[in-house]
């Protein structure tokens, strides 16, 4: 692995410094520091998005990373939970080619639920910071951390998100910088979905399909669809670990919904959930699990 390293900011390309006019130093670990070259710039597409995104939400960003990816994009987002973590996920899924960008320094770890996924992207992506090394994460780092995506990114995707969340802040920055903005409609009685319709109603860009991003980026596509490309771990899952994935896919569930929904023994459901989560496929939060 490499080591902590700082960019030279004008590697990045001028358009990113004069979206960070007053950033005087970014630093960068893992392997693939490359993938923040100014030649690389038409191909990074940032996604942001809630924490407390929907199952749905989630599956669906993951479905648009691993398109992008696929195309030989590079996915850029926050490393969060939620919509963040679904974005990298899927660019794992495929190339890769995922920069995170961190609201603390590139060597600490947060949320710690992802610290798989750090890794994971330390080897195949890079990790960046305008924090000093060892800067823990704290509230008002994010709105700067924004900032660094929409600026590395050409084009920038939400696609679930309140109109107080972080995410505005993101589109806000994206709108004042001239970046393309693309967003994911949904229910108009999700709270999830209210960034989404707002900023479409405003003239973002619609996403009806995964290769609408696609389009939006030079590369013609022809219609994808939403099925969720599973990578090759996902594939080998046993029955019961596949029918307690069945149902997470469609909705949260705790163990007594999951036991009903399959009719499988306590004692299975426990053991698969215990596999799942320790295989980063699933998290526990708020009394329910929920795909990764």
């Amino acid at each position: 692995m490499k080591n902590i390293e700082s960019v030279d900011l004008k590697s990045i390309g001028k358009e990113f410094n004069s979206c960070t006019s007053k950033l005087e130093e970014l630093f960068v670990m893992g392997r693939h520091a490359e993938l923040l070259d100014e030649l690389n710039h038409k191909l990074r597409v940032g996604i942001v998005g809630t924490r407390n995104a929907t199952p749905a939400g989630l599956s669906d960003t993951r479905k648009i990373a691993q398109v992008i990816s696929e195309a030989g994009g590079i996915i850029v987002s926050g490393m969060a939970l939620g919509v963040d973590g679904a974005a990298h996920q899927g660019a794992l899924d495929k190339s890769g080619k995922t920069i995170a960008v961190l609201g603390s320094g590139v060597d600490v770890v947060y949320p710690y639920a992802h610290k798989k996924m750090y890794n994971e992207i330390l080897e195949k992506g890079c990790v960046v910071s305008q924090f000093t090394p060892g800067t823990p994460a704290v509230t008002w780092h994010f709105p700067i951390r924004n900032k660094i995506i929409v600026a590395l990114s050409d084009i920038l995707v939400v696609t679930e998100g309140t109109l107080k969340g972080g995410a505005r802040i993101s589109v806000d920055l994206a709108l004042d910088m001239g970046k393309t903005v693309l967003a994911l409609p949904g229910p108009r009685r999700s709270y999830a979905s209210e960034l989404c319709n707002a900023v479409i109603k405003d003239g973002a860009g619609v996403i009806t399909d995964p290769s609408d991003v696609l389009h939006e980026m030079g590369i013609d596509s022809d219609q994808l669809g939403w099925e969720l490309t599973k990578p090759s771990h996902e594939y080998s899952l046993n029955g019961i670990n596949k029918k307690v994935m069945d149902v997470l896919v469609h909705q949260n569930a705790d163990s007594h919904d999951i036991s009903i929904l399959t009719n499988l023994s306590a004692s299975a459901i426990a053991s698969s959930l215990a596999f799942l989560e320790k295989n980063s496929l699933i998290s526990y939060k708020r009394g329910r699990y929920q795909i990764m």
